[in-house]
């Protein structure tokens, strides 16, 4: 195996060692979105007549 081949094969390591945690903050950043709203079904309640859960 040629020196070219292992910093090939080390690059695309890398690439993946970043996915992971762009992966994990994306779906973090989804989590925490949809529980944003959350507190917001009081005000819902009282202006659109919304029933309780």
């Amino acid at each position: 195996m040629a020196f070219r081949d292992l910093a090939q094969t080390q690059n695309e390591a890398s690439g993946d060692v970043l996915a992971i945690p762009a992966v994990a903050a994306m779906i973090a950043v989804l989590f925490a979105g949809s529980t944003v709203l959350t507190p917001l079904y009081i005000i819902y309640k009282l202006q659109f007549g919304f029933s309780q859960i």
